[in-house]
């Protein structure tokens, strides 16, 4: 009886040995299969916005959303995936988000009253600071880094660009690339929205 029961443990342990070995090709093609989809739709994306004439941009690793910029004709794109284009002037606020949390704002209202304090209190060299002040939290690990931008549309008025989206500690080389693109294009719009409000005096 001890004999039976440890040959059938044995052919249990087989059987699993086997699966696993089996799983293994299955598990490549799945892989293959999402990193082809990943870049298609990355392709399909950058294919849009340079169509609509756009030369400086960003896509995110999933190809699911991007952002674009054209400083001559003072537009920005957005693709998720369906291209939207915009007037520098239809930029309301920008809000950088970490696991959805925002820790950095920028618009057009506080942006403006930030700048007066910082010129106030340190001169040119307080202004932007003052410009570029934010509350921030301090998190070991990110899970998601996106950037959602409000535009003056009553039909589509939100847009997200996502830079993550797994988790990962914040010190690792991924996480910081991304964070790194993020608070790039968070800085672009603060820009715009800073050109938008001297355009408005």
């Amino acid at each position: 009886m001890d004999i039976i029961i440890t040959l059938l443990f044995g052919l249990v342990g087989m059987i699993a040995i086997l699966a696993a070995i089996a799983a293994v090709p299955i598990i490549i093609v799945v892989k293959i299969i999402r990193s082809h989809r990943r870049h298609e739709n990355q392709a399909a994306l950058i294919t849009g916005i340079q169509n609509a004439g756009f030369g400086t941009y960003y896509v995110d690793w999933n190809g699911t959303s991007g952002i674009a910029i054209d400083s001559k004709s003072r537009r920005m794109c957005f693709a998720s995936p369906q291209i939207t284009v915009v007037q520098f002037a239809e930029i309301c606020s920008a809000d950088l988000l970490e696991n959805a949390e925002p820790v950095n704002r920028t618009s057009s209202s506080n942006l403006v009253g930030r700048v007066a304090i910082g010129s106030v209190l340190l001169g040119p060299i307080g202004a932007i600071i003052g410009g570029l002040s934010a509350d921030k939290k301090s998190q070991t690990t990110i899970s998601r880094i996106d950037l959602k931008i409000n535009v003056d549309n009553l039909m589509q008025p939100l847009h997200y660009v996502n830079f993550l989206a797994e988790q990962l500690d914040r010190n690792s080389e991924q996480c910081l690339h991304a964070l790194k693109n993020a608070q790039k294009w968070s800085a672009i719009i603060q820009q715009v929205i800073r050109k938008n409000a001297e355009d408005r005096k």
